[in-house]
């Protein structure tokens, strides 16, 4: 790591950083850039303001994860006044600080925004940038040129050894082992989140931090490219949020540009800015949300039942040009320059003199508590079972947690009408997933778990050297039903059994599913009566495609050495699967066994093979095969439709059955057979059944 004098480190929430360079003339503003207004944190300060946008093909509005990790109310506001209400968070990629957004109104819309940009790490360091935001939390767009990009480089050398504290280092997010972009600018509070565009206005980065409060210019953007998103419904990533969420964001922002803390036993040594909020016939405005910006950043307060609010301001700070924000439900925005608040006498009367008729927002109204209490037993004994995790997800609000040696779980979360529907997601060890829409009755509910029908065992497979790229798969840690052990005489020899084996695929992994379907299975699932073993994070592969023509043709999963294999069931959907290609070899999937003998299939759209999103004439979406079931559907993040994962099943020819499968190849040949990169064949999991 490098080491450079004592400066301090500041990650931009409106705890953020932002650029400080002067704008001429008139600019118009970036389309799909907001300013989030992020309330009711845990830790202070408990009011925040920084940036978000939107990206083209990507559902939601993406922001810095520590200014929202901790906060219960986050709203997101356009520069024409459109405002996003009941923001949640969706997905996260949690070493690079980065969180996805999102509500009913904001999924309406269509899925366009600021296009990424394809500038290689070569050209990024030569190119010219500009970073879009709302420095100290101002109402107006601001762009500022981003001086020069030093290098790409690891977060940790970015930052001097001696100014990582250990409460940062804990936190782990950012992580200092990512690489970002080591930037030259004066960053602001506000800057968190704020989209690096090029000169074509297309996405590079994303602003995160800065040293000395961005005094000495330097300051840190994470690559838009880089980010790995995770959807919070995979309950690892959940639980990892949930930890984030109680962990103080002073281990991140503890520099001057951190919005002032008041000492109240020390506030007669600090100057004060009294306003009263009033309307046009003077009377007073209770809850108006008062904000004043200045050269260390910004305040924000609420005023009480007589609409005063009164600032305590640092004397060690200069309010030569400050800006008074306050924004009231009814009333538009109020906004203007102040010369010197610390010599202002007597209280500041901000007047609201018109009412809005109509206000540009797609909010909902303030939503009640719904409460609600599960109790979670055996299928089987009705038994109680503790520990298991559940999700209950309602009106995009979520809420989780174990449930208690009595199996009960009780929480309530915000809702808008009597009698609303949840969806309920309850996971246990050696269970089932059990996954419904629940009605809120106002009375206990009762889950049922299902075990795990059949003995599973996942596959331990040691890779052996090889002088080709393909990665080996990496060993799973086995989870196995319990069986009763037949009592055997002395005599007796073993009675082979059959076992389904599920194939880890992480070793090659590209893609996720949580990039494209919403809440898709996970974990030791069973499907279409198969089990399957389904990690979070990277847990599919996607082959080449037009649009991803670095991709892979060819997915090999060697070592196998399952012994007398009897089937092999594969979770597998095509991506751009056009209807020009109905009825032509798109694929092929082959058998390896241990005596160099094969047996091969192929996939063709149509038969055995559909597009993983279930609409539209000018995809295939159906399938004639009866070896093809559909072993799940649900929703997609790009549209409406309904989106399927099918299982294809291999039948092994009897010759081969007692044989010892080594090794499933599946190849992409759409290039040879149909002249088209598409389409891809997405791979999503492996069980095959064979003797253990």
């Amino acid at each position: 790591m490098h080491r450079y004098a004592i400066v301090i480190v500041v990650l931009w929430v409106c705890l953020c950083a932002g650029l400080a360079a002067a704008q001429t003339g008139i600019v118009e503003p970036v389309p799909y850039v907001y300013r989030m207004k992020i309330d009711d944190c845990k830790f202070e300060p408990v009011a925040r303001r920084q940036t978000g946008f939107r990206v083209e093909g990507v559902v939601g509005i993406v922001t810095a994860l520590h200014g929202v990790a901790d906060c219960e109310t986050i709203s997101a506001v356009s520069d024409d006044g459109i405002i996003f209400t009941d923001l949640v968070i969706v997905a996260v990629d949690i070493d690079r600080d980065m969180a996805r957004l999102t509500s009913p109104s904001v999924e309406e819309l269509p899925a366009d925004g600021l296009i990424p940009s394809s500038l290689s790490t070569t050209e990024i360091l030569k190119a010219t940038l500009r970073i879009v935001g709302y420095p100290r939390g101002l109402e107006r767009q601001d762009i500022d040129a981003i001086e020069s990009i030093r290098d790409v480089e690891s977060l940790d050398d970015v930052i001097p050894d001696a100014e990582e504290p250990a409460d940062f280092i804990k936190r782990k997010s950012p992580s200092l082992a990512i690489e970002v972009l080591n930037i030259q600018a004066q960053m602001l509070p506000g800057h968190s989140g704020a989209p690096l565009i090029d000169s074509a206005d297309q996405l590079v980065a994303i602003g995160n931090g800065g040293l000395r409060g961005g005094a000495d210019g330097r300051s840190w953007a994470i690559p838009w490219q880089a980010i790995e998103w995770e959807s919070v419904a995979i309950a690892t990533v959940e639980r990892k949020l949930a930890e984030l969420a109680v962990k103080d964001i002073a281990a991140l922002s503890f520099s001057s540009t951190y919005p002032s803390q008041v000492d109240n036993d020390e506030v007669s040594d600090l100057a004060t800015y009294t306003v009263q909020v009033v309307d046009a016939t003077g009377k007073s405005i209770a809850h108006a949300e008062v904000l004043l910006t200045h050269s260390a950043g910004y305040e924000i307060g609420v005023t009480d039942s007589e609409g005063f609010y009164t600032f305590h301001l640092s004397t060690d700070v200069s309010y030569i040009q400050s800006q008074i924000q306050v924004e009231a439900p009814g009333y538009p925005l109020y906004s203007r320059t102040l010369s010197n608040v610390t010599n202002k006498v007597g209280t500041e009367i901000v007047r609201l003199t018109s009412i809005l008729t109509a206000t540009p927002s797609v909010s909902s109204t303030k939503p009640t508590l719904c409460g609600f209490e599960f109790l979670v037993l055996d299928e089987e004994t009705e038994y109680p079972i503790d520990h298991a995790y559940v999700t209950v997800i309602l009106a995009g609000a979520r809420k989780s947690g174990y449930t208690l040696k009595d199996g009960s779980f009780a929480a309530s979360l915000p809702c808008n009408e009597e009698y609303p529907k949840a969806e309920v997601r309850v996971s246990a060890s050696t269970y089932q997933l059990n996954s419904q829409r629940i009605t809120l009755v106002g009375q206990i509910e009762t889950v049922y778990l299902a075990h795990l029908a059949t003995p599973i065992a996942t596959l331990t497979i040691t890779p052996t050297p090889t002088a080709t790229s393909t990665p080996s798969i990496h060993p799973v840690s086995p989870q196995l039903k319990p069986t009763a052990t037949p009592t055997a005489t002395p005599t007796a020899i073993p009675t082979p059994k059959p076992f389904y084996f599920t194939i880890p695929i992480t070793a090659v992994a590209n893609n996720s599913t949580n990039e494209g379907y919403i809440e898709p299975p996970s974990g030791n699932i069973t499907l279409g009566g198969i089990p399957f073993f389904l990690p979070d994070g990277q847990n599919s592969v996607t082959t080449q495609v037009e649009a991803l023509q670095s991709n892979p043709t060819v997915i090999r999963l060697p070592n196998l050495n399952i012994k007398s294999p009897s089937s092999v069931h594969l979770l597998i959907t095509g991506g751009y699967t056009k209807v020009a290609f109905r009825d032509k070899k798109v694929g092929e999937i082959r058998l390896i066994f241990s005596d160099n003998q094969s047996h091969s299939i192929d996939l063709i759209p149509g038969i055995n093979l559909r597009e993983w999103k279930n609409y539209g004439d000018h995809n295939v979406t159906t399938i004639s095969d009866p070896n093809v079931t559909q072993a799940w559907a649900g929703n997609n993040k790009f549209d409406s439709s309904m989106a399927i994962i099918d299982m294809l099943t291999i039948n092994i020819p009897a010759n081969q059955q007692n044989n010892v499968l080594a090794a499933i190849e599946i190849y992409d040949t759409s290039a040879q057979t149909v002249g088209d990169l598409d389409p891809a064949l997405n791979l999503i999991g492996v069980t095959v059944l064979g003797i253990q």
